[in-house]
């Protein structure tokens, strides 16, 4: 029986829809059964750094913001507050989720794609868990230096 939907060889992303259940990829060579096959093409790098950068970038646009209070009204500094927030509390939030959804599409499965794949993850989980800390640290020394 071929392989239907969307197939694709977890080491190098080749399509292997309408290909037997088990073989060897075409393109790379590699041995595949149905549980090495990747159910989606992998993501990208930059949608790897989009999918657990926003609430971080989010997070420092609204800190720096913050901090350049002479600039803003009141209605202002209410909503940067919310923003920074929200993004603080999506940053801790969206690691594990973002991690759950990469896992379950299959995308960090054997091979060098899935490598780098869980590479990235954890250096971006990384950055998402500790960039609040680092630019909320980083404005006060701002402030209380000035």
């Amino acid at each position: 029986m071929p392989l239907g939907g969307e197939a694709y060889c977890a080491h190098c992303g080749y399509q292997l829809t309408g290909l037997p259940q088990r073989g060897a990829c075409p393109e790379c060579g590699q041995e595949y059964d149905p549980g090495s096959i990747v159910g989606r093409d992998s993501p990208t790098t930059l949608n790897i750094i989009i999918r657990f950068g926003w609430p971080v970038a989010l997070y420092a646009l609204s800190t720096l913001l913050l901090f350049a209070h002479d600039l803003l009204g009141d209605s202002g500094m209410v909503l940067l507050f919310l923003a920074a927030v929200i993004g603080a509390a999506g940053c801790f939030i969206n690691v594990p989720v973002q991690i759950w959804l990469l896992r379950r599409s299959g995308a960090t499965r054997a091979g060098k794609r899935g490598e780098r794949i869980m590479t990235l993850m954890t250096c971006m989980s990384a950055v998402s868990i500790i960039g609040p800390f680092v630019i909320f640290g980083g404005c006060l020394c701002v402030v209380t230096s000035s």
